[in-house]
């Protein structure tokens, strides 16, 4: 899976198969400005969340920085195909996990690439029953977890 934005006409050999070759070709590419700064800037109500394109598909991807721990392992159980299949399963999917191309920021993180989500109240709820399904799929989704033995904080 290649994740990233398009290289520009200046560095074009920087930039290889959807992949930076350096971590000094990424900073010369779109420096060190923060999101709120940078043209397609996203500001993400989480820390350690970012937008990116999949490269061949084109849609709209979030990169998440977790620690290197067993997050990692519970997020990819829960997201494969055996457990995907379940309708109680409402746990975002791990698309990928990107551990060969490290965290710039903080090398103890791997890096998640997941489904870009809206608010869960986007657009916002208009009838009680929109309610009512929101609550009762993420108790579903609470009960499925807990049922695969994972506990949440």
């Amino acid at each position: 899976m290649s994740i990233s934005h398009p290289p520009s006409a200046s560095n074009p050999n920087q930039y290889v198969d959807g992949v930076y070759d350096s971590l000094g070709a990424l900073l010369d590419e779109f420096g060190t400005d923060t999101p709120d700064t940078c043209e397609d800037g996203v500001m993400s109500l989480q820390d350690k969340v970012l937008d990116a394109t999949h490269m061949s598909e084109g849609y709209i991807v979030s990169i998440k920085a977790v620690p290197t721990s067993n997050e990692i392992n519970i997020a990819q159980l829960l997201s494969s195909e055996e457990l995907r299949s379940r309708p109680d399963n409402h746990c975002i999917p791990v698309l990928d996990v990107l551990d060969v191309l490290p965290d710039l920021l903080d090398d103890s993180n791997t890096l998640l690439v997941m489904p870009y989500l809206r608010p869960f109240d986007d657009p916002p709820f208009e009838i009680v029953e929109e309610i009512m399904d929101f609550i009762h799929q993420t108790l579903e989704g609470l009960c499925f977890i807990h049922e695969q033995e994972v506990a949440h904080r």
